[in-house]
C-alpha cells in the first residue's frame, strides 16, 4: 500500500488538520454517528474549500487552466474596453446635442490602454463571444477542480458547448435576480447571490438545465447559507485585488498599459481560484446531501414530512462524492 504525501489520491493540503474530511476520496472513519466513510460533515468547512482550491490550482492542470483564464481575461478586457471606447463618445455627443450640458460639463473619458478601435456592433459581438468562451473555461475548470485535479478528467470536455451555453444563461438569470435584489433592498440580493452560488457547478457536473440548476443550487445551499456567505465575502474581497496595479502604476512613469495588463493577470488568478473554491464547496454540500439521503436524516423543524419526502427523492443528476471522484478524478 502506497502512503505519504505523493500517494495517488491523497493531498496534504486536503487531508491536514480538521478539514481533512473535505476531500471526496477520504476513507478515514467518520465521527461516531456521522456519515459513513468520514467523507462529509454536518457543516460546510470553509478552510477545506479554500485550501483544496489553492492546492489544485498549483498543479499542472490548474496551471494550464490559469493560462486559459489569462487568455480569456485579456480577450474579454479588450472586447469590453473597446465597446466602451466605441459607445461612450457617441452617447456623449447625443447628450450634448439634446441637453443644456456643455463640453466642459462632460469631458471626454480617456479610453483604456487595452482598447482597440472597433465599430460598436463588432465590439458587442466580440463581448458575447469572449463571454461564452470564458463560460466554457469555467465549466472545464469546475469539472477539473471537483476531482483531484492531478490530470484532465475524461469528461472535462464532454458536451462542452451545450453545457457552457446552459451555464451562461443560468448564471445570467441568477445575476439579473441578484442585481434586482441589491437594487431593491440589498439583503434580497445578498440572499439570492448565496442561493445561486452553485449554479455553474450543478450545470457542469450534473448536466442540469437552466431552471433545474437554479433550483438545485438553492436546495444545496439551504442550511449552509451563512458559511457560503462567508466564502462569497472572501471572494468579493479578493476580486478587489486586480484594481490595485492600475492605481499603483498611475503613480509611476510606467505606461498605463502595464497597470491594466497586471490587473488582468491578477484578475485571472483570482477568477481561477474563485472557481476552484466554488467547486470544492459543491463537493462538500453534495456529499452532505448524499449522506442525508442514505441515512434518511432530515430537518423536521424545517418542513416535517414534506422535507423528508424531498430529502428522500434523489435529484436528477445528483452525484455522491465517490461518483464525482470516479467521473472527474482524472485519467
Amino acid at each position: 500500500m502506497t502512503t505519504g504525501p505523493d500517494a495517488p489520491g491523497t493531498d496534504p493540503a486536503d487531508d491536514a488538520g480538521p478539514d481533512a474530511t473535505e476531500h471526496p476520496t477520504d476513507t478515514a472513519p467518520g465521527p461516531p454517528g456521522g456519515p459513513p466513510g468520514g467523507a462529509t460533515s454536518e457543516e460546510l468547512r470553509v478552510g477545506a474549500a479554500l485550501g483544496g482550491a489553492a492546492s489544485r490550482l498549483v498543479r499542472p492542470v490548474g496551471a494550464a487552466l490559469l493560462a486559459a483564464y489569462l487568455f480569456v481575461g485579456f480577450a474579454g478586457t479588450v472586447a469590453t474596453t473597446s465597446l466602451f471606447a466605441a459607445v461612450v463618445p457617441r452617447i456623449r455627443a447625443v447628450v450634448l446635442a439634446n441637453s443644456a450640458a456643455t463640453a466642459a460639463d462632460l469631458p471626454p473619458a480617456d479610453p483604456s490602454p487595452l482598447a482597440v478601435g472597433l465599430e460598436p456592433t463588432t465590439a458587442v459581438g466580440l463581448v458575447l463571444v469572449t463571454a461564452l468562451l470564458a463560460e466554457t473555461v469555467h465549466v472545464v475548470a469546475v469539472r477539473v477542480f471537483v476531482g483531484d485535479a492531478r490530470s484532465l478528467p475524461d469528461r472535462a470536455l464532454a458536451d462542452l458547448r451545450a453545457r457552457a451555453l446552459v451555464s451562461y444563461i443560468a448564471n445570467s438569470l441568477a445575476l439579473i435576480a441578484v442585481f434586482a435584489g441589491l437594487f431593491a433592498l440589498v439583503l434580497p440580493g445578498v440572499f439570492l447571490a448565496v442561493a445561486f452560488y452553485l449554479v455553474r457547478a450543478v450545470v457542469a457536473v450534473e448536466g442540469a438545465g437552466v431552471v433545474p440548476a437554479l433550483r438545485r443550487s438553492w436546495r444545496l445551499v439551504a442550511g449552509h447559507r451563512l458559511r457560503v456567505l462567508t466564502v462569497l465575502l472572501l471572494v468579493v474581497l479578493l476580486r478587489q485585488l486586480p484594481t490595485l496595479p492600475g492605481s499603483v502604476v498611475a503613480e509611476t512613469p510606467l505606461p498605463g498599459a502595464v497597470g491594466a495588463s497586471l490587473g488582468v493577470v491578477l484578475g485571472a488568478v483570482v477568477t481561477a481560484f474563485a472557481t476552484a473554491v466554488a467547486a470544492r464547496v459543491y463537493v462538500q454540500l453534495a456529499g452532505m446531501e448524499a449522506a442525508a439521503r442514505e441515512t434518511g436524516d432530515t430537518d423536521e423543524a424545517a418542513g416535517g414530512e414534506a422535507a423528508a419526502d424531498e430529502a428522500a427523492e434523489e435529484p436528477l443528476g445528483a452525484l455522491s462524492p465517490e461518483e464525482i471522484d470516479e467521473q472527474f478524478g482524472g485519467r
